[in-house]
């Protein structure tokens, strides 16, 4: 028991450390993209994000806590185990990928216009079903390196992902954009697509390297248990994380409309969220990077929809307007923060007993 205390705690603080790193790239990469795309573009980039993270807690949260759950229970039991949990829950992916994936490409114009307000963003969407698609076997991946004890691997993968894009992203928007909002944000997506193949590669060499060695013999045998085992962990925990990210994202997709109230015109609207998106949001979450490794979902929906309410009430206020949306995001991400340390400590008295 005490080393499983130990590897535990040795993971958290690995995976802190590496939250610690991507906080500072994002912070450099936001501050890129504010001046080379403008704050026009980045809002409607973080609109256009609103989408990518309802499709992924769909899609890939509940994928997540399953794999961790199933790989650290199958870690003894040697690679055969391992490789079956990688096609369970591949397949698992695909299925739900495919039931989310075709029916939002199929009204990526309808979702442009209404939920985004731009018609001509549905090209981005496109390329954001695309992101989701690699971005679900890279977290499958990294999800088995966590439930295995390798988050060293798993923080490199990120690591490298996130300074990848930051490159691609700049050679992009140098190379090919025109200075139209629109065309820099797709540019943007476009860049996540791409920079998504580095982590996919760094963490299938590790898991090709670790579980199939030589010549393995793949097993095909079914194991029913398993996968009642896998969707009874899926289920719950994809609920709790679709319920907080459709608070967050609905809020996000609100403010648009509660600036105008407030006096704002679209454009002024999307450029002053950029803005905030892109320097104040950045610096109001750093706190989390510190507990992100250990965060708890369900206090994650708390916050959100405390976050949401404040959202609307606050920012179609004249006296307030966008600063109500800075107001909300420190309130809301000071709860969250309280609630996670709080279920931290009683995580370590837990494991210490």
């Amino acid at each position: 028991m005490s080393g499983e205390n130990a590897a535990i705690k040795h993971n958290i603080f690995i995976l802190t450390l590496s939250n610690m790193v991507l906080q500072a790239i994002g912070f450099l990469y936001r501050m890129m993209l504010t001046k080379l795309a403008g704050t026009e573009a980045m809002g409607l980039n973080s609109l256009i994000m609103q989408i990518y993270s309802i499709a992924v807690s769909i899609t890939i949260s509940g994928m997540n806590v399953a794999v961790v759950t199933l790989a650290a229970r199958a870690s003894q039991s040697g690679e055969a185990a391992i490789r079956r949990i990688v096609r369970l829950a591949a397949k698992t992916y695909v299925v739900i990928y495919a039931a989310m994936a075709i029916p939002v490409l199929l009204l990526r114009k309808s979702i442009a216009a209404h939920l985004i307000g731009d018609i001509n963003l549905s090209t981005s969407i496109a390329l954001v079903l695309l992101c989701i698609f690699l971005t679900g076997f890279e977290n499958l991946f990294k999800s088995l390196h966590l439930g295995t004890n390798r988050a060293k691997t798993t923080a490199l993968s990120e690591i490298i992902e996130q300074s990848a894009r930051l490159v691609i992203v700049l050679l992009l928007l140098k190379s090919l954009s025109t200075g139209e909002s629109t065309r820099a944000a797709t540019l943007i997506i476009a860049g996540m697509v791409l920079s998504e193949f580095f982590s996919i590669g760094i963490l299938l060499t590790s898991y090709k390297k670790n579980y199939v060695r030589g010549n393995s013999i793949i097993e095909h045998k079914k194991d029913h248990s398993a996968s009642r085992t896998y969707l009874l962990i899926l289920a719950p925990a994809a609920f709790t994380a679709i319920a907080s990210t459709v608070f967050e994202s609905v809020a996000s997709l609100l403010l648009p409309g509660r600036l105008e109230i407030a006096g704002y015109t679209r454009s002024m609207a999307l450029a002053a969220i950029g803005t905030m998106n892109g320097i104040a949001v950045p610096l109001v979450t750093i706190p989390m990077c510190f507990v992100g490794a250990a965060k708890i979902l369900a206090h994650a929906v708390i916050g959100e929809i405390i976050q949401m309410l404040l959202i609307y009430l606050l920012c179609s206020n004249p006296f307030l307007h966008i600063y109500g949306y800075l107001a909300a995001m420190i309130i809301g991400e000071g709860l969250r923060l309280i609630l996670n340390l709080s279920a931290i400590q009683i995580m370590l008295r837990k494991t210490a007993e």
